[in-house]
């Protein structure tokens, strides 16, 4: 043995790394005691025994597949006794000692029992190692989007804020920090790099660099201190290969977003495929399964409700098939609606049992600290509850009343009274449809239109404008208006005569962008107020809008951006359809949007909602 390099500690982690096999360690270790003559520690060495014994061999555990050397001074059938003396060499023990025999009793209907490997994940900085098992909070406050008092520190060059947002959410019991320079008018890769240095000399928690700008990360990445994770990568082949090398290079953990070229898929097995391809992408360079993190995405429920359950099967598919970790932006979910701690906090406890890791979220809100700190008690994460007792020890919960109050009532007047009218400002399909049947007996259907659908649509607007209705409700007195409106059509075309549009809009998310529900919220609303709405869908190239513009002649244009990245994108087709010389106007909406950012990028009007974008079509179109 002494001729072989290394400690044992050194040949467990080549083994662990792939380097060798346990059989061509066998081969080492036995030719070496074969060519060391001088200390015959060895009598006897079974080659051939030892290969097979090696063939089987689980290196997950501390020793294992490493060849260890046995004094034999206890009897083994069949097997050579020497007593570590040669003396004894042609001795050949004819039974076995009493505690082979009755080891061999024991076991002899026995098989071992499968062991699966522990497979670790840690994130650390000079001083603070943070290792993810069970679940972890990320703080997400150094994020600009929604954040306009970020957005402009960020814009002057200022890391203070998002210092002392970072030493916030520490003191609230974040173990991460995430990151994010995303900014279209602001140098993302000077910032990013401004941001890591910056928060690295303040606290001592790992960061989360949240970016998909290459050059950003490469710059972040290069002057970090330790092991961050890059957020983030996604299911697209041309994203694997840009961002992966720079993780593998740097010895990045990485997140993984379950989408790709084609959007999100809707079905947990859907992205259960999109993840399975990410995984084989970082197998392949490298990175170990403990070191990715797969996002299984939060969609607003309050838009699509049945999207929840997927997210949370796909987490349970991701752990358990593919032994990754997961990671959430927890308060996407409650987009849209009242009251949105109540559900954050229910729907964060549901992905803690499905298996969550990382938590993307605000450490501030009390309630969903007290769901973290509750489920590590309750799933022994937090031994003898010293942490939860450490929090709350000297809180007192303060109990109250919440006052309930009444959603805006429509104005009187006829419209008031309107069967119609009611049923589409309360969200009812069906009587909407049955009250429109019947105003069309007694009125023309542009009159039932211009006086009952269109007021009622607008009632519904201001109030969700005011905060006294939410989404859902918005959505479903959309939903009520185009049953009307169904039944309108067909009353027009029964007739023989045409209706008329109020005008051409064409709308679309930009290139690179697939998050469409707003722009999805845009159509409904517009078509409702009878618009002819042409939806040229997600991900649209420049080039598309303007062939589209051209086609139809179209006097509006609507485009949507979600992601700090893509609105440049929105910017090129601005610029696009202003080089075709095409006589449009151009509105624009998203949450990483201002209005000052969209006169800078040439927009003719900024939407903050649907409700603004069918006043703004009402100005040019009269």
């Amino acid at each position: 043995m002494s001729k072989i390099q290394g400690t044992l500690a050194q040949w467990r982690d080549r083994l662990r790394r792939k380097e060798l096999s346990p059989a061509e360690l066998v081969n080492l270790t036995a030719d070496a005691i074969e060519a060391d003559r001088t200390t015959n520690a060895y009598i006897s060495f079974d080659r051939e025994a030892a290969l097979h014994a090696a063939a089987g061999a689980d290196i997950s555990s501390p020793l294992a597949g490493i060849p260890i050397a046995v004094k034999d001074n206890i009897n083994v059938l069949g097997q050579p006794t020497r007593c570590a003396s040669r003396l004894l060499s042609p001795y050949v023990a004819p039974y076995d000692a009493t505690s082979i025999r009755l080891l061999k009793e024991l076991t002899q209907d026995k098989t071992p029992a499968a062991k699966t490997p522990i497979v670790r994940s840690r994130l650390c900085t000079p001083v603070r190692c943070v290792e993810v098992n069970g679940i972890t909070v990320v703080g997400e406050r150094i994020n600009p989007t929604g954040k306009k008092r970020l957005q402009q520190a960020l814009r002057e060059g200022d890391s203070a804020y998002a210092c002392a947002q970072a030493v916030a959410q520490a003191e609230a019991g974040a173990e991460l920090l995430d990151v994010n320079a995303g900014l279209p008018d602001i140098d993302e890769p000077a910032t990013l790099e401004m941001l890591v240095r910056e928060l690295q000399s303040i606290t001592d928690l790992p960061l989360q660099l949240d970016s998909s700008n290459k050059d950003a990360l490469a710059r972040a990445l290069r002057i970090y201190n330790g092991k961050p994770i890059v957020n983030s990568v996604n299911g697209e082949q041309k994203v694997l290969d840009s961002i992966l090398p720079l993780c593998k290079k740097y010895g990045a953990a990485v997140v993984g977003l379950a989408l790709d070229e084609h959007g999100i898929p809707k079905t947990a097995e859907g992205r259960f495929e999109v993840a399975k391809r990410i995984v084989a992408a970082t197998d392949a360079i490298g990175i170990p399964r403990g070191d990715v993190y797969i996002d299984c995405l939060t969609l607003t429920v309050s838009a699509e409700q049945s999207a929840a359950a997927e997210t949370l099967k796909a987490i349970t598919m991701c752990k358990k098939e593919l032994g990754v970790r997961t990671v959430l932006g927890v308060s996407n979910i409650s987009f849209g609606l009242p009251c949105r701690g109540y559900m954050n906090t229910t729907f964060l406890t549901l992905a803690m049992q499905a298996g969550l890791d990382l938590a993307i979220m605000n450490p501030n809100t009390p309630e969903m600290m007290a769901a973290v700190r509750a489920y590590r008690v309750l799933t022994s994460q937090d031994e003898k509850c010293n942490d939860y007792v450490a929090a709350y020890a000297n809180v007192q919960v303060q109990t109250s009343q919440v006052a309930k109050t009444d959603a805006a009532a429509p104005a009187g007047g006829a419209a008031g009274a309107d069967a119609l009218f009611e049923a589409v400002r309360r969200g009812l399909k069906n009587e909407a449809r049955a009250a429109a049947e019947e105003a069309l007996k007694t009125r023309e259907p542009l009159q039932v239109v211009n006086e009952t659908l269109i007021p009622a649509l607008d009632v519904v607007g201001d109030a969700f404008e005011k905060g006294s209705i939410f989404l859902p409700q918005l959505l479903q007195s959309a939903t009520a208006t185009q049953a009307a409106f169904e039944v309108i059509k067909t009353a027009i075309a029964a007739s023989g005569s045409q209706g008329e549009s109020k005008g051409r809009i064409v709308i679309a998310t930009v290139k690179g962008d697939v998050h469409d529900i707003g722009k999805n919220i845009v159509r409904v609303i517009l078509e409702n107020y009878g618009y002819d709405v042409l939806d040229l869908g997600r991900d649209v190239p420049p080039e598309r809008v303007v062939e589209a513009v051209r086609q139809t002649g179209a006097p509006l244009v609507g485009l949507s951006a979600l992601m700090t990245t893509t609105v440049p994108n929105m910017q090129a087709t601005i610029e696009a359809l202003h080089a075709a010389n095409l006589p449009c106007k151009v509105m624009v909406g998203g949450a990483v949007l201002t209005k000052a950012y969209a006169e800078q990028i040439g927009a003719d009007f900024y939407a903050k909602d649907a409700k603004a974008s069918a006043d703004y079509a009402k100005q040019i179109f009269g």
